[in-house]
């Protein structure tokens, strides 16, 4: 599927107060714990200075230029010393990675609105990332993975390994759904996590929770985990129903926003933080929630 356009832009003021009530949602402790529902993990695409409003023990995406291969050294000096702020309050990066959607031809326009990315392409991009964050790097994102299953069971174990070749410790695959079969979650590697949706609400309330409660029992089955990305959930209300599916649904990582998924349109989906942040950062962190059941 299309990912949202990747340009970083400032998130507006005027942020939802926190609602209260008793938490749902553990913060991270060293590993995935989801007995009382997913864990908030960002897809932040956003400027440094944004990732102040991270709360301790959030997942979330270093994203400098869709990458950090080419990116201007004084922006990637900034986002070096966001992360290193951000880490040090107990907040997990990954950094963001393109991967072309399986097409390993340098630079061939692929006809998604990306290019081919080679093996050597994406090895720069993990060494450049490991280099330049250290010890405040967990892993890499990897974004448009392989829509095709046979190559998925190949090109998931390459990326993994090359993350672990780096020095880093864990991978995320983002195919945007389980694939066909369940191939996707079959092809993450033990510790990884793998997106298994990624599209608007309504969808994901139509399509049922089957679906999802398979790909995480299959994945929790050779160690890897699960990450659903839920957006167009307009209001708090939208945002009550995200989070009373996402814990019926049950996967590990979880994020919604109320930005639509319309690129074409201008919409910056994952570009700054949904006007419900601090409502869904309670719910998600296991400090207070009303929303979601």
């Amino acid at each position: 599927m299309r990912r949202a356009v990747r340009v970083r832009v400032l998130v507006a003021g005027g942020l939802a107060s926190a609602l209260t009530m008793a938490a749902g949602g553990l913060a991270w402790a060293g590993k995935e714990d989801t007995t009382s529902g997913p864990q908030l993990a960002v897809v932040s695409y956003w400027q440094p200075g944004d990732y102040a409003k991270l709360p301790a023990g959030t997942l979330a995406l270093v994203n400098p230029r869709s990458g950090i291969v080419g990116a201007d050294a004084s922006v990637v000096e900034q986002f070096r010393t966001a992360v290193a702020t951000a880490h040090a309050r107990g907040v997990r990066f990954l950094g963001y990675v393109p991967t072309g959607y399986g097409d390993r031809v340098s630079g061939h326009d692929n006809g998604q609105g990306s290019v081919g990315q080679s093996m050597d392409d994406i090895r720069g991009q993990i060494a450049l990332y490991a280099s330049t964050f250290g010890s405040d790097l967990e892993g890499i994102f990897f974004d448009e993975t392989s829509q095709d299953c046979t190559s998925a069971a190949t090109d998931y174990p390459q990326l993994s390994a090359a993350t672990h070749a780096a020095g880093l410790t864990r991978s995320a695959m983002n195919p945007g759904w389980v694939g066909g079969d369940y191939c996707y979650v079959k092809a993450a590697q033990a510790g990884d996590i793998v997106v298994t949706y990624e599209n608007d609400l309504a969808h994901y309330l139509a399509s049922g929770p089957g679906e999802q409660q398979e790909g995480a029992r299959l994945a929790h089955t050779h160690g890897a985990f699960t990450w659903n990305l839920v957006h167009s959930a307009k209001d708090t209300g939208g945002l009550s129903q995200a989070l009373a599916a996402l814990r019926e649904r049950g996967p590990d990582y979880a994020y919604v926003t109320d930005v639509g998924g319309n690129w074409q349109a201008g919409e910056d989906t994952w570009g700054g933080a949904p006007s419900y942040w601090d409502a869904e950062t309670g719910c998600l962190t296991g400090a207070t929630c009303s929303a979601g059941g």
